[in-house]
């Protein structure tokens, strides 16, 4: 995908919060790049479908997965997106808070 048609055109949609650049399909900031393997990818991708359990898949350490991109305006760092532990009945567990995963675009892995 070239550029024109990865980010929307200056002008043409509501900035982002962050100052990053939105993605043309999905307005989401596409600053950040996923570094995961498929298999992460695909379980990223369909995060608002998870349910306690796949929250348990997924640690701090998913925060890492996420860099930002070459040229990069977003002023957001991955430091602002917290790794929250919530308590469940087997014991505590580690999940990255979903503030990332509705911040970042998931349109393709790049």
């Amino acid at each position: 995908m070239d550029q024109l048609q990865e980010f929307t055109a200056p002008g043409t949609c509501k900035e982002l919060d962050c100052g990053g650049r939105p993605c043309a399909k999905c307005r989401k900031c596409r600053d950040w790049h996923f570094s995961g393997d498929q298999y992460q990818w695909n379980s990223v991708r369909n995060w608002e479908n998870w349910k306690k359990v796949d929250e348990g898949r997924w640690g701090c350490e998913g925060l890492e997965l996420f860099t930002k991109r070459d040229g990069a305006t977003c002023r957001g760092a991955i430091s602002s997106f917290f790794c929250v532990e919530r308590a469940l009945l087997d014991g505590s567990i580690n999940i990255v808070d979903r503030v990332l995963l509705e911040h970042v675009c998931l349109c393709g892995k790049h």
